[in-house]
């Protein structure tokens, strides 16, 4: 039987690690250097005003595996919400908006956990980071490949020295696949991005993986949208989340 508290710790270190990797649809660029490659993908993601998909998610641990339906909105750089469900009961659900961050999360006996992860804000904040449209290109540090066909970037990330390191395809700007190192140098997650498909000229990875400390996970993507109209209640927590410190 998988364990609800880990499964939730699972789907709050890669629900929000979205980022952008390659196929022959998508636009091509015309590449000159690394600098001008950051810039002009700083300046794809600023167009970015709000995402909404749907996904399918498979989450694998020793303890068993779990598979979630779930939906996200978003309205960078400052909104979104994340909700996740198993049959028709929600097991998480995130919101980010102007008054704080706000967590419900159901625990396997039926109870509540507000934060099981001890999630906060700027630990939201960090993880998303690395979504299309939440990105500061201006952060990431130029780095090196032996691959003649990407370019590697890396960005220092709190606590300590952890860091996070990409690469990025040249012919379209979009993300291959990362890892991310903690401030001891210990790898806590590798993710692959791959299958992407272009909404409104923003190239997204309809295939998402990734193994980690944690476990493995496997999400896909559906139905997504971008600079769409959202709701005006799209962002207003549900009344069994509880606001984190």
């Amino acid at each position: 039987m998988t364990n609800r508290r880990n499964t939730s710790r699972i789907f709050f270190g890669v629900v929000l690690l979205f980022a952008t990797s390659c196929t022959h649809t998508l636009p091509q660029y015309q590449w000159i250097n690394a600098a001008s490659a950051l810039t002009t993908m700083k300046h794809r993601d600023s167009g970015i005003r709000t995402i909404s998909a749907t996904f399918s998610l498979l989450l694998q641990s020793g303890e068993g595996q779990v598979e979630l339906k779930g939906a996200i909105v978003a309205a960078p750089p400052n909104q979104l919400r994340f909700r996740a469900w198993k049959l028709t009961r929600t097991v998480l659900d995130i919101t980010l908006n102007a008054d704080g961050l706000f967590v419900f999360s159901a625990e396997k006996n039926g109870g509540t956990n507000a934060s099981p992860t001890k999630l906060t804000h700027d630990r939201l904040l960090e993880a998303v980071a690395f979504l299309p449209g939440f990105s500061d290109a201006t952060s990431w540090e130029i780095g090196t490949s032996l691959k003649p066909d990407v370019f590697a970037i890396s960005q220092k990330r709190s606590p300590g020295n952890a860091k996070m390191s990409c690469f990025i395809d040249k012919k379209t700007l979009t993300t291959r696949n990362c890892t991310y190192f903690d401030e001891h140098n210990f790898l806590r997650q590798m993710l692959v991005f791959e299958n992407y498909k272009d909404s409104n000229g923003v190239a997204w990875p309809m295939h998402l993986s990734g193994n980690g400390e944690n476990g493995k996970f496997d999400i896909h993507f559906s139905n997504v949208i971008i600079n769409e109209e959202l709701s005006n209640r799209a962002f207003v927590p549900t009344r069994r989340a509880k606001k984190q410190s």
